[in-house]
């Protein structure tokens, strides 16, 4: 099984939300439609 990817969303001050919350959106769409295939981890 391939292993997941990490990604981080580096959020910097005066950012707009839609700015941060966009992205992070993008890849938990990634993570539901590979439903337990390696998709995308967010990095802490």
């Amino acid at each position: 099984m391939p292993t997941p990817h990490r990604v981080v969303i580096a959020v910097f001050p005066d950012v707009d939300l839609l700015d941060v919350t966009g992205p992070a959106e993008v890849f938990a769409l990634a993570n539901r439609e590979t439903a337990g295939r390696a998709g995308y981890w967010p990095g802490s």
